[in-house]
């Protein structure tokens, strides 16, 4: 009790409200004599070292077994580097996402009937040979859509054009769920066009910002990727880290552009640091509005997959533009050239011997690209393994029955889909190169190497090596720059709950036997499973209903 008094005492002289008045007379006398100049700073260094190694300590969430000499080493950097990060994430942060409201996204003063449009983006689309065109792209129930009742007025009233086209933009046409992504053209118009265009579909009018494209793709003859699906309840950040090295190293690549509607905190530190890199550029994507009585969310394809799909074709201002997902890397196996050499030496060049028509897209096949045990299996994760990155030093290669993915000419791309370019602008058709020109390396979290060995797939490279160990060690640099900290990683937790209520929501709502995975089906089974932010509307990427 005594001691426990005297250590008060102490550490209560270490405060600038301390007064000596408090502390009892036959005590006094002996404290102060004992509290020279040089104890008091031994004991207050002391302290705060004390306190720092707590509050540190506490914050790590990692099942890596770590000495405690490297414990220290890591914190005493670590106030440096996340201070120099924090000021990095000033200028180019993910400030889009934050904790859900759904509040934010109920509609209190208006009612939905369940027969609205809901439109995401509009643009002013110059590159038909027929001349331009106002084109915007919504969420719609397509088998009862009449375009005869749906105009669009250019801007202050100087013009009100009829719709040319209101397609489907995936090829199932209407089936499955009620709402369907749809894109919808008007008739040519060469006049001025504003900021702002309104939408009118019946009685009902909204206001619609309109975006400007690329004036000529032929200036950056460079290429952009862009990912064909929002990324939704999205944690698998090494992966994700694997797939941004590969692309920034291997390819050519000039950026990336993502579309996000959720993913975990963690996920958003990784892609942060390549957002200020200047790798990636994020588009958010999020929940359209709804009420009580009605959710649109709830009837909606893989959360609106085929629009953003379309969006692709306009937001990327390159030349050329990859399709693919973030788990896929494209492989060209000539090492004396990379993706966009390959890409500009056959792009533009006639399809066959016979035909008229010019390359506009070249198609890769697929294959699975396995790791071997210890590496991005989540079922074995450990941080400290990882962060070696000796998994990615010999990878092995099967041929895949998988469909294509593919690069395409911008400037072409009048409907783009999944897999192929359905439409062109233009004279143009698809290729799919040879297998021992390009192929996409698939890395799909359920791929097993000792699964493919049993099932005797036909093996395309039994020993593949995906980086240098110069280029190894600058990534083992850079998860340290990204993660002063172990990072955690719950996919294990959440990727098998994701499956099972992704087929759940095939059967949540009657006659409408599709995957709607940012219903409320998901949403329910998915929030409490991680640190999850969700994508804030603003003008450039928000869901109207009319």
């Amino acid at each position: 009790m005594r001691d426990n008094y005297k250590t008060a005492v102490i550490l209560a002289a270490l405060s600038k409200e301390f007064k000596w008045e408090e502390v009892p007379d036959r005590l006094m006398l002996r404290e102060k004599q004992k509290m020279s100049k040089i104890n008091r700073i031994f004991y207050f260094l002391a302290f705060l070292a004390i306190v720092f190694i707590i509050l540190k300590v506490q914050k790590v969430e990692s099942n890596e077994e770590t000495s405690m000499m490297e414990w220290m080493s890591r914190l005493s950097n670590v106030d440096q580097a996340e201070s120099t990060l924090a000021k990095d994430n000033e200028i180019k942060s993910l400030e889009r996402f934050e904790r859900l409201k759904m509040k934010d996204f109920e509609l209190i003063d208006r009612n939905l009937t369940g027969e609205e449009m809901f439109v995401y983006y509009a643009y002013y689309d110059i590159r038909d040979p027929l001349g331009p065109r106002i084109r915007f792209l919504a969420n719609a129930v397509c088998r009862d859509l009449d375009k005869k009742e749906i105009t669009v007025d250019v801007g202050d009233g100087q013009e009100v054009l009829p719709l040319e086209w209101a397609n489907g933009i995936s090829t199932g046409g209407c089936a499955d769920c009620l709402l369907q992504g749809m894109d919808f053209a008007t008739v040519v118009h060469e006049g001025p066009v504003s900021d702002e265009i309104v939408i009118s579909r019946k009685t009902k009018s909204r206001k619609v910002k309109l975006h400007q494209i690329a004036q000529n793709y032929e200036e950056k003859d460079e290429m952009k990727s862009c990912i064909l699906s929002p990324l939704f309840w999205y944690n698998d950040w090494p992966r994700l880290f694997v797939f941004f090295e590969w692309w920034k190293r291997k390819n050519g690549i000039k950026k990336i552009l993502i579309h996000i509607h959720s993913l975990s905190k963690v996920t958003k530190q990784l892609i942060d640091y390549y957002v200020n890199e200047g790798l990636v550029e994020v588009g958010t994507f999020p929940w359209m509005p709804f009420t009580a009585d009605y959710n649109p969310n709830d009837h909606i394809f893989y959360n609106s997959v085929h629009i953003a799909t379309q969006i692709c074709s306009v937001w990327s201002d390159s030349k050329y533009t990859t399709m693919n997902d973030v788990d896929e890397l494209f492989y060209v196996r000539n090492s004396s050239e990379n993706l966009l050499s390959l890409t500009q030496r056959l792009m533009g060049s006639r399809a066959t011997e016979i035909s008229l028509k010019t390359v506009g897209a070249l198609g890769l096949q697929a294959t699975a690209l396995t790791f071997p045990s210890g590496g991005l299996s989540a079922d074995e994760w450990n941080y400290k393994e990882f962060k070696t990155l000796n998994f990615l030093k010999s990878t092995t290669v099967y041929r895949s029955e998988q469909y294509t993915k593919y690069i395409y000419e911008t400037a072409s791309a009048k409907k783009p889909w999944l897999h192929e370019m359905l439409e062109f602008f233009g004279e143009k058709e698809q290729i799919r190169l040879n297998e021992d020109q390009a192929v996409y390396l698939h890395m799909r979290n359920n791929y097993n190497a000792e699964t493919f060995r049993t099932s005797k797939q036909v093996l395309l490279d039994a020993n593949l090596r995906l980086f240098e160990d110069d280029e190894l060690e600058a990534m083992r640099n850079t998860l340290d720059k990204i993660f002063p900290i172990p990072p955690s990683y719950k996919t294990e937790i959440t990727l098998p709950v994701l499956s099972e209520c992704r087929l759940r929501s095939k059967n949540d709502t009657k006659r409408e036997k599709c995957l709607k995975t940012t219903g409320t089906t998901c949403y329910d089974a998915m929030k409490d499973l991680d640190d999850w932010v969700f994508a804030v509307p603003n003008e450039d990427s928000v869901f109207t209903p009319i």
